[in-house]
């Protein structure tokens, strides 16, 4: 099957339906802009796949390689992208609003200006991601991922105690010069 008549394939299926097992080695296939809403592409192979500015809105991406694939502009609010390959994504401008991303691989991948208002990141590992100018993540999204020295992280603002459900402790400590 010629990469237009599998990318037509993909697109064309109904959504919440898993596509065949020959349609799941799409590497490198081009979906740029494809509604792929509700789809079931777990376990397909992404590689290098052009899916940027798609529609994959409560997708399921569960252990799907996209490794290296573009998903610039691409809207995966609340798709299920756990243990997914993510490694070297393009994910610029992505809304990852709700995603869960529990266990994916996102070392290298490209976050600028992506949505993370939240994603689940436990365990997702961020080796050498880049997270300066993700937007909407928090302390606790960071605290559940896996980041490493080379992950490039944004500059969060200070977090609520409370939110950390007291683990900062809920009592000042005693100043002893005041004995």
């Amino acid at each position: 099957m010629h990469d237009e008549h599998r990318a037509l394939a993909v697109a064309a299926a109904p959504a919440s339906t898993a596509l065949p097992v020959p349609a799941r080695a799409l590497a490198g296939v081009d979906l740029e802009g494809a509604d792929l809403t509700g789809c079931d592409l777990s376990g397909a192979d992404l590689e290098s796949a052009h899916l940027g500015s798609a529609d994959l809105v409560g997708a399921r991406l569960v252990g799907t390689v996209l490794r290296d694939a573009d998903l610039s502009g691409a809207d995966l609010t609340r798709a299920l992208l756990s243990q997914a390959d993510l490694r070297g994504a393009d994910l610029y401008g992505a809304n990852l609003s709700g995603a869960d991303l529990r266990g994916a691989r996102l070392d290298g991948a490209l976050l600028d200006g992506a949505d993370l208002h939240g994603a689940l990141l436990d365990g997702a590992g961020l080796d050498g991601a880049d997270l300066r100018t993700a937007l909407r993540l928090d302390e606790r999204q960071l605290m559940a991922a896996v980041p490493t020295p080379r992950t490039l992280l944004p500059v969060l603002p200070p977090a609520d105690p409370a939110l950390l459900g007291g683990a900062l402790g809920s009592e000042p400590a005693s100043d002893p010069s005041r004995r």
